[in-house]
């Protein structure tokens, strides 16, 4: 594998890494549960929102050259100010953030007794910013440790799951195409690709002095990372439809650590 290769899936996947948060493991879980009699166009509706209109996304900062301020100019200066800001407010302080740690904090507490959630917040936030301020090398720690351990993880689900001896019984409150196009665009990965690419982009440039080999590098990771996230969605959405039974009655934020105890015992 040369190094232009090399170096676009490892982007990828880190560009999978990057999208796939909290949000991504709750809602296609929550959609395939809802979903047990509608699952092709429940799986459409999501996948729509959440993998192609993020993967026009990174198009969109492609053809602006990683510039998201002169993508957001379009409005005018301030408004277009004003709205990246408003975005950015909604998308990590009131959105991701938040998010992240409650299910990480669900995920861990169902196994291990980790105290109280503000106390697991404050050290989370502040390894975040650790790793945010020193800036090691996130895109080679994303791309090449935690994609795998994390695609591995859910391959691991899935193909236990495919051969657990269970289908659901109980009747669920199937999704329509609609709500699931609604429950994918909940993940934020819209937003998040607009500022993910661009700040992407800006590293590979720095790395390689040329704008366009920086935009084909982009070009073919995003293609990577957007179909990797797509493959998963339907593994999560398609093993949740199987195992809905247990699922059903479990608040968003604790589906992920019910389905793994209800496979991995």
């Amino acid at each position: 594998m040369n190094s232009k290769k090399s170096s676009s899936l490892v982007i990828g996947m880190a560009l999978f890494a990057m999208f796939f948060g909290s949000g991504n493991l709750i809602y296609p879980l929550f959609v395939g549960m809802s979903s047990t009699n509608t699952l092709v166009g429940s799986s459409l509706g999501f996948l729509m929102t959440a993998v192609l209109l993020p993967f026009l996304g990174v198009i969109a900062m492609v053809l602006f050259k990683g510039d998201y301020t002169s993508f957001f100019k379009i409005m005018g200066k301030k408004l277009g100010f004003m709205f990246s800001m408003l975005l950015l407010t909604i998308w990590i302080p009131l959105g991701s953030a938040p998010r992240c740690i409650a299910l990480a904090y669900s995920s861990i507490s169902a196994y291990v007794d980790i105290g109280p959630i503000w106390i697991f917040s404050a050290i989370y936030s502040i390894f975040v910013f650790y790793v945010i301020k020193t800036k090691m090398g996130f895109l080679d720690i994303l791309g090449k440790i935690i994609t795998p351990l994390l695609i591995g993880s859910i391959l691991v689900i899935f193909i236990l799951g495919l051969k657990a001896d269970v289908s659901p019984h109980l009747a669920t409150k199937d999704f329509t195409f609609f709500k699931s196009l609604k429950e994918g665009y909940n993940t934020m990965d819209l937003i998040a690709s607009f500022f993910f690419s661009a700040s992407v982009i800006h590293i590979l440039y720095k790395k390689t002095k040329s704008m366009q080999s920086s935009i084909k590098v982009i070009v073919r990771s995003s293609v990577i990372g957007i179909s990797l996230l797509g493959l998963v969605y339907l593994m999560l959405i398609f093993t949740a439809a199987k195992f809905s039974d247990v699922l059903i009655g479990v608040p968003k934020e604790q589906l992920l650590a019910f389905l793994a105890k209800a496979i991995l015992g």
